[in-house]
């Protein structure tokens, strides 16, 4: 996949979703995403917080009234945060654009979209 594609909701977020709700029914307790944080320690994201985090960011994508036709784009580096909320979108069926780190925020900001 190219740098800036849109992601469309598909068959692989489906398999995504489906696996984190099984891990967060099985394992609740286990860490799904840790990042190291500026003083050195881990924030860490259990499956059970994942999963519930996806499902109250996909309300507030769906409540916002973003959709097909109203995609989210993330213009971040890779967090737990941007990981959340791009399984919020695949929850929710809104496609998402990751589209890339600060330092290229120029080209983003011009680049079309994709759909993947």
């Amino acid at each position: 996949r190219a740098v800036g594609t849109l992601m469309a909701p598909g068959r692989l977020h489906v398999i995504h979703i489906s696996m984190l709700q099984a891990q967060a029914s099985a394992r609740p307790d286990a860490v799904f995403i840790a990042q190291r944080q500026a003083d050195g320690g881990w924030r860490r994201v259990t499956y059970a917080q994942a999963w519930q985090a996806a499902r109250n960011v996909a309300q507030a994508l769906l409540d916002r009234g973003l959709g097909q036709t109203a995609p989210v784009m993330i213009l971040s580096a890779n967090s737990i945060d941007h990981a959340l909320l791009m399984l919020g979108g695949f929850v929710a069926g809104v496609p998402v654009w990751a589209a890339c780190a600060a330092p290229t925020a120029r080209w983003c900001q011009t680049a079309p979209p994709r759909w993947c």
